[in-house]
């Protein structure tokens, strides 16, 4: 007969889903979830895609309705995915807004939401008027005010400058 009482007991993994309408947060956990996703490190929107199996009818209901295409409600419908383990708890993996929805057949009736960041600032117009000579930093960092978002603005890199430098060392 084997000892099992030296090995230690598996860590389960956690996600909680939190979809965010017109102020009210569901919270998903003790569920079947799957969510997959893309991170890009450039100016790509970042993609994410939650199944969640299940729901009852008056939830599903809810959730398709408030994330349709054609709801003329124009408050961004948010979606927030943590994921982690039971002993050190869970941290943010994405946030994003809910692109679009669908139901799924029986038995299990999955609701899956296709989900894109920063999606609804795309439907946001900006206008501002601006002096003949102003700085692209300066534009940026208006654009970036009016819009509520953080402003990363990089210098370029000149190539031709640093291979002068080579050159001459």
């Amino acid at each position: 007969m084997m000892n099992w009482s030296c090995c230690v007991a598996l860590d389960p993994r956690l996600i909680k889903i939190t979809i965010d309408v017109n102020g009210q947060k569901n919270v998903f956990s003790q569920l079947d979830i799957k969510a997959t996703g893309t991170k890009y490190a450039n100016p790509l929107q970042n993609e994410a895609e939650v199944v969640i199996s299940n729901l009852d009818k008056k939830t599903q209901d809810y959730i398709l309705t408030e994330t349709s295409p054609f709801n003329l409600n124009p408050t961004p419908k948010s979606i927030l995915i943590e994921a982690g383990r039971q002993s050190y708890g869970t941290s943010i993996i994405y946030q994003g807004n809910i692109v679009s929805s669908s139901i799924g057949q029986p038995p299990d009736i999955p609701l899956t939401l296709k989900c894109l960041t920063g999606n609804f600032e795309k439907g946001n117009i900006l206008g501002r008027g601006q002096p003949t000579n102003v700085q692209l930093f300066q534009i940026c960092k208006q654009a970036a005010q009016d819009l509520n978002t953080v402003l990363t603005f990089k210098q370029p890199i000149n190539l031709l400058k640093i291979l002068r430098l080579m050159v001459r060392a």
